[in-house]
């Protein structure tokens, strides 16, 4: 009978030692979830480097750039994160750009868009890069309403104005940097005026295209929810 106990014992103890191994799997699955953790903060930045920030700069007052705020908008529900200025406060972005280029060792990118003013002040943004040794791979501008040279600080740089309306102007270039300009009269655009351009649609569009492009193979972009700040 001792024996037949024993022999009866024994898938007990089998069956205790293979719980004992389900409870270690399980253990080892609630460990998984830290350890990816531990790298989940890392991957954030990365993307974030890898993700275009873009600035965008009104003109005079709010309702004169309503174009900005909607293209903001656009840009926040496609996982962009933007921060929108007034076109007084274009030294805090010259700054905020700079910060974050030493911070990540230059891999964060960013974009520069600005109307009216605000075009003006996007491209002052650009020129005080470029004497920083900074660049930026893209700079949009709506009919910048004063005479304006670009020295540097953009990969590329597209003007879009209305030669007929009173306020645009083209922007000429720095020697050096005629190849990276493209200036766009809307003139024949009669639904369009220095109060409306930044507003259209299909513009919108191929901005957000090229923002795609500047942020290089795969198109990387945040998952999270965007933030966005406002000047």
């Amino acid at each position: 009978m001792g024996m037949v106990s024993r022999i009866g014992l024994l898938p007990l103890i089998v069956g205790g030692l293979a719980l004992g191994g389900c409870q270690m799997v399980g253990l080892d699955g609630a460990f998984a979830p830290r350890h990816q953790a531990r790298h989940a903060e890392p991957q954030r930045q990365q993307m974030q480097a890898l993700t275009p920030k873009v600035y965008l700069i009104r003109g005079i007052a709010r309702p004169v750039s309503a174009g900005v705020d909607q293209l903001a908008a656009k840009l926040d529900q496609l996982g962009y994160r933007t921060s929108i200025h007034t076109f007084d406060d274009w030294r805090t972005v010259v700054e905020q750009i700079a910060a974050d280029q030493q911070a990540t060792r230059r891999r964060q990118k960013a974009v520069i868009i600005g109307h009216s003013l605000g075009a003006n002040a996007a491209l002052s943004v650009v020129n005080a890069l470029a004497a920083r040794g900074i660049e930026v791979p893209l700079a949009v501008t709506f009919d910048p309403t004063v005479p304006l040279v670009l020295t540097g600080g953009t990969g590329r740089l597209v003007n879009f104005y209305q030669s007929n309306n009173g306020w645009g102007r083209p922007i000429a270039a720095a020697a050096g940097q005629e190849r990276r300009i493209e200036n766009v009269d809307l003139r024949a655009a009669a639904n369009l005026s220095h109060f409306t351009i930044d507003q259209d649609d299909a513009i919108h569009q191929r901005i957000v295209a090229w923002i795609r492009q500047s942020a290089g193979p795969g198109n990387v972009r945040l998952a999270q929810s965007p933030r966005r700040a406002r000047g």
